[in-house]
């Protein structure tokens, strides 16, 4: 999580600058798609999150996101 609020701060906060709530929630939407579907992550050995995701069992993502909540 600390590593994604960096990456959040360094690579779209401090490059952006909003004149509305409205204008940073819209920013916001496309860099989280860009972060999770095509920025790939050193962490996940080269993959995006998506990738990272789609590739564990169906049966093990249903696990973790019920520990979450």
């Amino acid at each position: 999580m600390e590593r994604s609020h960096r990456i959040d701060h360094d690579e779209f906060w401090s490059r952006n600058h909003f004149a509305s709530f409205d204008e940073a929630e819209q920013a916001l939407d496309g860099w989280a798609h860009h972060y999770n579907t095509e920025r790939f992550s050193l962490a996940l050995s080269g993959h995006t999150p998506a990738e990272a995701l789609a590739a564990k069992p169906h049966t093990l993502r249903t696990a973790e996101i019920s520990q979450t909540q």
